[in-house]
């Protein structure tokens, strides 16, 4: 699991500094990737462009408008289906991974700290007995009520179609904690 978050983090960095490579034409339209950028990053995932391997999608954005895109390997070893640009991949927790390099980085760069309060930064976010800081949504310490444990009403249940708003709210609902935060570890979609 290391290895292929070490992989995706790489991607992220490698799309960031794709845009140097990446020609402008007069009119400000971007050419696609320059050749020696696609080249590294065949040569990257050379290893997993097997139909007997999972495999990797690599797109690279660059102001707002996808200048490259290409599939490793298999999304399906079962069926030998391979990854192409069309592929498409439920992330789940892995955006976890991504959301707290985000919150480190702006912690470097003094924009947000870990013992803020969240209400710092989201107005909204219920007022509770014990303030939840940053630090206890990124370490998963915060005692916020996990949705998919509460009535969802409607007579509905959390198995049909939900937003990720519609969970969000319906958790910051609840008017206490599970349990003071920075007391306890409990494994939270919520927190994120």
């Amino acid at each position: 699991m290391i290895r292929i978050t070490l992989y995706l983090f790489c991607i992220c960095l490698f799309s960031g500094c794709a845009t140097s490579d990446a020609r402008e034409s007069a009119d400000d339209k971007i050419r696609p990737a320059a050749p020696s950028l696609l080249a590294e990053i065949d040569e990257l995932f050379a290893d997993y462009d097997k139909r007997s391997t999972p495999g990797y999608a690599v797109g690279i954005v660059h102001k707002g408008e996808l200048i490259h895109a290409k599939g490793y390997g298999s999304a399906n070893l079962d069926y030998g289906i391979p990854i192409t640009e069309q592929s498409v991949f439920n992330v789940a927790s892995v955006a976890k991974q991504f959301t707290a390099a985000c919150i480190a980085i702006l912690i470097q760069e003094g924009r947000i700290g870990l013992d803020d309060p969240v209400r710092d930064f989201i107005e909204e976010f219920p007022l509770y007995e014990h303030e939840i800081r940053v630090k206890h949504l990124i370490y998963m310490t915060s005692g916020l009520k996990e949705y998919y444990t509460l009535e969802r009403g409607a007579n509905l249940n959390w198995e049909s179609f939900f937003t990720v708003q519609e969970a969000i709210a319906r958790s910051l609902k609840e008017p206490s904690l599970d349990y003071i935060p920075g007391e306890k570890w409990s494994y939270s979609n919520i927190n994120y």
